[in-house]
């Protein structure tokens, strides 16, 4: 990323890496209710596919909808069953969804060998020039959709120092600055 010159203490000149960082963006994606509506079916497809020996567990815990008790405002208890997402308390909940989540991830890697997109958990980041991390945030977003899941644009951030394109989708703004979550 930086030019090598001669007689700098390290060999780096300055100006070169401040040419490309000055050419980045940063943007931090961000899951809505990620474990809670990521689609079971895809979970289960990934573990039949890489992790047999965990069928039966999933089976067992996923294989009828869970069910939930929500208190109302009135005071009343109310079942509800959820079909999709992990399951509150589930130790393996976060690899459940990791698995779901590493399809449209590493197509979105494929599709833009040149982007990085570090990730944990429903976290995010797609760093490159603000027309490619532009393209890739749209990819992303298809293959998020095959999940049942979607961005939450209000956590979302973009860090650039770069001018960003006007296709460039920014998170809508209250006025206040982006708080860490």
């Amino acid at each position: 990323m930086a030019k090598r010159v001669e007689g700098g203490p390290d060999g780096v000149r300055p100006l070169a890496v401040g040419e490309v960082l000055h050419r980045l963006v940063a943007r931090a994606v961000d899951l809505a209710n990620a474990f809670n509506e990521v689609d079971r079916v895809a979970m289960f497809d990934e573990l039949r596919l890489h992790f047999l020996e965990l069928l039966p567990f999933f089976r067992c815990f996923y294989g009828e909808p869970s069910r939930l008790l929500l208190r109302r405002d009135s005071g009343d208890w109310e079942l509800l069953q959820s079909s999709t997402g992990s399951r509150h308390g589930d130790p393996l909940a976060g690899f459940l969804f990791a698995l779901a989540y590493h399809c449209p991830l590493s197509a979105t890697c494929a599709a833009f060998p040149d982007v990085q997109l570090p990730s944990y958990a429903d976290d995010t980041h797609i760093v490159n020039a603000p027309v490619r991390a532009a393209d890739t945030f749209a990819h992303l977003q298809g293959g998020l959709a095959t999940l049942s899941l979607r961005v939450k644009l209000a956590k979302c951030a973009v860090f650039s120092t770069a001018e960003l394109p006007p296709a460039f989708p920014s998170p809508p703004s209250s006025g206040a600055p982006p708080t860490a979550s």
